[in-house]
C-alpha cells in the first residue's frame, strides 16, 4: 500500500537546516525502512522548512507492519541514532514530534513522488 508520511520536528527546530543531520537522517530512515521492507520511493527534506521531512514509500500488506508501528518504528531508530552522534540534539528532550501525517495515495503517485522529491531544489 502507498503512504506519504510526513514528520515534524519536536517544537518545528530546524535541525535539517543541519546538512550532516540531514544527510543521517536520510541514511537512518533508509536502513530503518530496509530492515523493515518498507520501498521508499522518494524522501524529501524541505529547505524552505528544515522542520520535516516527507516520505513516500510502500508498506507491503505481508509484512503485517501497521502504518502507526512504521511511522513509530521510523521516528524512534532515527531519532535514538542521531541523538547519539549529535550530541547538541540532547538539549532537547524528544527529537520528533509526537504526531504525523500520513496519506494513502491512490493515482497521483507520480504529482506526489515530483512534489516530494523538489522540496529540496528551492
Amino acid at each position: 500500500d502507498m503512504q506519504h508520511f510526513v514528520f515534524v520536528t519536536k517544537w518545528r527546530k530546524p535541525f535539517f537546516s543541519n546538512d550532516q543531520v540531514r544527510a543521517r537522517a536520510e541514511q537512518l530512515i533508509r536502513h530503518i525502512c530496509e530492515l523493515h521492507h518498507i520501498e521508499i520511493l522518494a524522501l524529501g527534506f524541505d529547505q524552505a522548512k528544515p522542520d520535516h521531512i516527507h516520505l513516500m514509500c510502500i508498506i507491503p500488506l505481508s509484512y503485517k507492519l501497521s502504518l502507526a508501528k512504521a511511522a513509530q518504528q521510523i521516528k524512534w531508530f532515527s531519532s535514538i541514532h542521531l541523538r547519539k552522534q549529535f550530541g547538541w540534539l540532547r538539549q532537547d528532550k524528544y527529537f520528533w514530534a509526537t504526531h504525523y501525517f500520513q496519506k494513502s495515495i491512490g493515482g497521483g503517485r507520480a504529482a506526489q513522488q515530483r512534489y516530494i522529491e523538489r522540496q529540496g531544489l528551492r
